[in-house]
C-alpha cells in the first residue's frame, strides 16, 4: 500500500491500461477476470465470516470494510476527475446545507483548511468566508449545537462499542 492509499499493482495496471490501448475483447476479458475476482473473494469471505473463529470473522470485517474503502475511492476519483476538467469559476456552487457538511467533515476529522480545500476542490479563502458565516446567524448557530449533540452521543457510542 503506497502513501496515497492505492497498492503498487493497482498503479501498475492503471498505467499500462493507459499507455496501451486494449482491443475490445481483451477489455471484455479484463473486466470478466475482475469481476470474478471479486466473487471469489467475497464468497471466502463469507467463509470466513460463518467460521466459528472470532479472529477470522474480524479479519473477514477488515476485509469487507477494506473492499468497501477501495470502491469508494475509485468512484470519488472518477468523479473527482470529472469535476476537475470543469473551470473552477464555472463550477456549480455548494448549497449552504453542503457548505455546512464540509465544515463539519473537516472538523471532525481534524483537517487543516488548505487539505480540506483541495480534497473538495475549493480555495483556502472560500472555506474560510464559510467558517466566517457560521459565527454571524442564529439559524448557524442552532444548527452547530444540534449537530455537536449528535456528535457527542455518536461519541458515546463509538466509546462504549469500543471497550468490549
Amino acid at each position: 500500500m503506497t502513501l496515497d492509499g492505492s497498492s503498487l499493482e493497482d498503479r501498475a495496471i492503471f498505467t499500462w491500461s493507459r499507455r496501451k490501448q486494449l482491443e475490445a475483447q481483451a477489455q471484455r476479458a479484463l473486466l470478466s477476470a475482475s469481476e470474478d475476482l471479486t466473487v471469489c473473494c467475497l464468497v471466502a469471505l463469507g467463509r470466513l465470516r460463518a467460521s466459528g473463529d472470532a479472529q477470522a470473522r474480524l479479519l473477514a470485517e477488515t476485509r469487507r470494510l477494506r473492499i468497501e474503502n477501495a470502491q469508494f475511492r475509485s468512484e470519488n476519483g472518477l468523479l473527482r476527475g470529472r469535476l476537475e476538467k470543469i473551470p473552477a469559476r464555472q463550477r456549480p456552487y455548494y448549497t449552504p446545507a453542503a457548505r455546512f457538511q464540509i465544515l463539519e467533515h473537516m472538523k471532525a476529522f481534524l483537517l487543516s483548511v488548505d487539505k480540506t480545500a483541495r480534497t473538495f476542490l475549493l480555495t483556502p479563502q472560500t472555506i474560510y468566508n464559510w467558517l466566517a458565516g457560521t459565527r454571524g446567524t442564529d439559524a448557524a448557530s442552532a444548527r452547530v449545537a444540534s449537530t455537536g449533540a449528535r456528535l457527542r452521543a455518536e461519541h458515546s457510542v463509538c466509546s462504549s462499542r469500543a471497550t468490549w
